[in-house]
């Protein structure tokens, strides 16, 4: 067994690692700007006021590229694994050898996907089965092939804001609060809010993913740290 031929593979989440760290600092940059407003207009079944989401500035383009091409970085090195695996298995420059995804653990049957890992030798092909990678087995991990998959035939994410936290600034009394849950985009209530004028109501906003299969709307440079630290995992199983 040759003891680098995972080398490449580490080396794609390596490269995702620091593209995510870059990455985290574009998004706190962007959020300190303040990219919304709260739009306040009087709540016509009380007192108070209802507060409103108004973007200011989208979410840059350059983000979603980004986030893509990390993504692709860690999909494809579960990708070189099956290769490599495919080589110790004897087969030479394996092109047409992948890590195996399907919608179903049915699917995971289907001779076409069979065809995708069939070189591989049969203790590493249950090896990479019992990470379950279907919908519905590993959400983690299914959720990056699909992301893989929407950033190259659809428009990736990156919608939307997410909220995080709220808290008031200021003295005075709060009479009523309520808070409705993100993410938002334009027109949607934030806060239900009746206080006085002394007080603001701020809220911690982050970027988050467009809808991710059985996740939901997950903030981007979480999740993307989330898929690093499973995919070294997967990686180093096999070494």
């Amino acid at each position: 067994m040759d003891p680098d031929d995972l080398a490449d593979a580490f080396a794609k989440i390596d490269w995702a690692d620091t593209q995510i760290d870059a990455l985290d600092q574009k998004l706190r940059g962007f959020l300190d700007q303040k990219p919304y407003r709260l739009r306040p207009v009087p709540d016509p079944e009380g007192r108070g006021l209802i507060y409103f989401f108004k973007t200011a500035a989208p979410v840059p383009r350059s983000i979603g590229v980004q986030t893509g091409a990390i993504i692709h970085a860690q999909r494809s090195a579960l990708d070189l694994l099956a290769c490599a695996l495919a080589e110790r298995n004897g087969h030479r420059e394996p092109s047409d050898t992948y890590f195996p995804f399907a919608k179903s653990e049915q699917g995971l049957a289907d001779k076409r996907t069979r065809k995708k890992f069939r070189r591989l030798s049969e203790a590493d092909q249950a090896a990479i089965l019992g990470f379950r990678p279907f919908r519905g087995g590993n959400a983690l991990l299914y959720a990056l092939h699909h992301l893989d998959l929407t950033d190259k035939h659809r428009k990736l994410l990156v919608c939307g804001i997410e909220r995080g936290d709220a808290h008031v600034s200021g003295n005075g009394h709060i009479r009523l609060i309520a808070l409705w849950d993100g993410p938002y985009t334009d027109g949607d209530p934030v806060a239900r809010w009746d206080a006085d004028e002394g007080l603001q109501l701020n809220i911690t906003l982050s970027v988050s993913l467009a809808d991710v299969p059985d996740i939901g709307r997950p903030p981007v440079a979480e999740m993307l740290r989330k898929f690093s630290e499973m995919t070294r995992s997967i990686l180093e199983s096999f070494q």
